[in-house]
């Protein structure tokens, strides 16, 4: 259930790779559309992980206290992406505003 969301989300990240790495790049519009979007996608998980970390996985200790284990590895993974998500919404916002941090951006989206 939880996987969901991700996988919801990885083929607009392929997507927005294909977008910056393969001619013809985008256009200025295209440009800003790309860029809102990933920001967009990683406000939407970083609220989403939080939701996680901060509603179920506590009940879930309740509930289960054999999970603990799982919960304590998922919350870490969490922890561990917020500079990869911190560093892909900036390579978003820079690129909306600059062409030239595109591979940058393609470069973030790697992570």
């Amino acid at each position: 259930m939880m996987g969901i969301v991700h996988s919801a989300l990885r083929p607009d990240i392929a997507r927005a790779q294909l977008a910056l790495t393969r001619w013809p790049y985008p256009d200025r519009s295209q440009r800003a559309a790309v860029a809102e979007h990933l920001v967009w996608m990683t406000k939407f998980l970083h609220r989403h992980h939080r939701v996680e970390d901060e509603g179920l996985y506590p009940l879930v200790r309740q509930r289960v206290s054999q999970a603990a284990g799982l919960l304590d590895a998922m919350d870490a993974d969490h922890h561990a992406l917020i500079p990869a998500i911190e560093q892909l919404t900036d390579s978003a916002r820079r690129y909306a505003a600059d062409p030239s941090v595109r591979l940058d951006l393609a470069t973030a989206l790697n992570v």
